[in-house]
């Protein structure tokens, strides 16, 4: 995480993603790109943003996060783009497809949350 930011709504970021498709203007500006190149050579031998040579992306960092295979969690967390080029969709059509489940707050029974339900 960024200890300090020059985004003027906020005082610091973090940004997991190590790449993306640009589809528009507002590309230009991809805080997910400054993070992936600020992130080449740590943890490893450098890699691009699309990884062209060295492999896919996705296999290489799950490939370095076995130096702490004892301890380690792999999630994929991106917010879906371009339905049929959207690598997090193909990530999750392919996965087990968990669901986030919440206590009743009335009888304390698990239940799948299902946001088109939600009341605020």
């Amino acid at each position: 995480m960024a200890q300090k930011s020059d985004i003027e709504w906020t005082d610091a970021t973090w940004n997991p993603v190590t790449g993306c498709t640009k589809v528009g203007p507002g590309c230009d500006n991809c805080y997910a790109e400054r993070f992936a190149e600020r992130r080449r050579g740590i943890c490893g031998p450098p890699y691009p943003v699309s990884a062209d040579e060295e492999g896919d992306p996705v296999t290489l960092a799950e490939a370095r996060s076995l130096t702490f295979a004892h301890r380690r969690k792999v999630l994929l967390v991106s917010t879906p783009t371009i339905r049929g080029l959207s690598r997090i969709e193909r990530e999750y059509e392919a996965s087990d497809q968990r669901r986030f489940f919440v206590p009743c707050p009335h009888c304390g029974a698990m239940q799948w949350l299902k946001f088109d339900r939600l009341r605020w």
